[in-house]
């Protein structure tokens, strides 16, 4: 049986307590400028559910955030939602080793929403770091970098919506500052990937060479630093592509 305490803030809630619109229209919203007393209540009370799951064993907090996921009667809450993205947030890789990612995704990126900012940030996020490709309300990413401008996650989900969302040129390119910021908190090896993989988002959308040799450079140097055999035979497959759309 699941506990009460990861559950029942999102099941108490109902929709008329909230500023809906429509579902999965909330990643289009203009997020208020200011948190209300109501989400910084909300955002304490996660926090500490957060460092309740933490002092869990891995196996327990896996199995209460399976319980989670799988509630129905508030799937729809943005309260919900908002949950499912602090988790996701906090356990990431647990949640992609074990299945689970997608069912987290889909709860929050399909929610009803609301326009907090507080909401609007973490549900940005958290859809952002896993990857989604969502047509983000497009200065959504700078607006919240001005109020949370030394928030880990959020400036690596920034640099993740410049790979995987963005369709124009100069809002990928104010991802490699920010990339350059948190390089010292990456993997090598992944901040040498997130930036071979910017280049090519660059190249792919706007078609000039020059991207293309930027990808190649940024990869070989992703090899100087890899152990992973994985991903250095990507990073070969990858050059070999570039060096064959440039004629080199």
């Amino acid at each position: 049986m699941i506990p009460s305490l990861l559950c029942t803030l999102a099941i108490g809630q109902n929709q008329s307590s909230f500023n809906l619109q429509s579902k999965g229209v909330w990643t289009r919203y203009v997020p208020e400028a200011q948190t209300s007393n109501t989400w910084k209540k909300y955002r304490e009370t996660i926090d500490d559910k957060i460092r309740y799951l933490r002092s869990d064993s891995k196996e327990n907090r896996l199995e209460k955030l399976k319980g989670f996921i799988e509630q129905k009667e508030s799937s729809e809450v943005p309260l919900y939602a908002y949950m499912a993205a602090r988790y996701t947030i906090e356990f990431q890789q647990e949640l992609l080793s074990n299945g689970l990612a997608s069912k987290f995704g889909f709860a929050i990126q399909n929610s009803y929403g609301d326009k907090d900012i507080e909401f609007i940030a973490v549900g940005y996020t958290a859809l952002c770091l896993l990857k989604r490709s969502i047509d983000w309300e497009p200065s959504l990413g700078d607006t919240l970098l001005k109020v949370r401008e030394n928030n880990f996650p959020l400036l690596k989900a920034y640099v993740f919506e410049g790979i995987y969302c963005s369709k124009l040129e100069p809002r990928i390119q104010r991802s490699f500052p920010i990339l350059d910021k948190i390089a010292s908190q990456l993997e090598p090896r992944n901040e040498k990937s997130i930036r071979a993989s910017l280049y090519e988002r660059l190249y792919f959308t706007t078609k000039k060479t020059n991207y293309a040799k930027d990808a190649i450079a940024a990869w070989k140097n992703y090899l100087k630093v890899s152990q992973d055999e994985k991903g250095i035979q990507y990073a070969k497959e990858r050059i070999k592509l570039f060096e064959s759309r440039i004629g080199a």
